[in-house]
């Protein structure tokens, strides 16, 4: 079985470039939810220090750790959605942080199309510029699954208010079930296929604008 630590040693320049660009866009994605909480009257993430990109503060080392070895991560953000000011703000920090992903990925395949164009020569800005472009796609599509415990799911709750009755505990219970399901099972084709199909489009449009 090929675990993702081995491209350390196959493929040095792709390692580091994935690594370093979820590791960022992981920590975009959750300064995303604490800041838009903020706005939306809970100061909690801001207040305890995740109003920044320290990937320490919102990844914590068990998910760096799991970035190099396996190339997956996650991170998270205390919020008090009863703070909240209005009925639909958690919907909205919950869309923030996937939101931030695909605005990501469009400006990261602006970037790969510019570059490929003017300055074709520069591989190790191409080969990042490439990664963003992918796995914000991926880390945009899957968090917007409307399965627990991903971003998708606070977004369906608000859609359909029923959601919100089934209890925290019944939440925990499936939550790492489910993401055993959606990334190591074949219905994972699904997810990477979406995502694979979001960074086709994009990656056509920047082509298009850049000429």
């Amino acid at each position: 079985m090929t675990i993702f630590a081995e491209w350390l040693f196959r493929d040095p320049a792709y390692f580091v470039a994935w690594v370093g660009v979820v590791a960022f866009s992981v920590c975009v994605h959750e300064t995303a939810h604490a800041w838009t909480a903020l706005a939306e009257g809970d100061d909690t993430a801001v207040r305890h220090g995740y109003g920044t990109l320290d990937p320490r503060r919102l990844m914590g080392w068990p998910a760096l750790i799991a970035l190099a070895l396996f190339g997956i991560a996650w991170g998270s953000v205390p919020v008090i959605p009863s703070r909240f000011r209005h009925s639909w703000s958690d919907a909205l920090v919950a869309f923030a942080g996937p939101g931030t992903n695909l605005v990501l990925a469009v400006v990261c395949g602006l970037a790969y199309a510019l570059t490929r164009r003017w300055a074709p020569g520069a591989e190790s800005l191409v080969l990042v510029f490439r990664t963003g472009l992918e796995a914000n796609c991926l880390l945009g599509v899957l968090n917007l699954l409307p399965v627990p415990p991903f971003d998708g799911w606070a977004i369906a709750s608000f859609v359909m208010p029923p959601l919100r009755r089934v209890a925290a505990e019944q939440l925990n219970m499936v939550s790492w079930v489910l993401i055993t399901v959606m990334l190591f099972t074949p219905a994972s084709r699904m997810v990477y296929g979406a995502a694979h199909l979001v960074a086709s489009r994009i990656n056509a449009v920047a082509q298009v604008l850049i000429g």
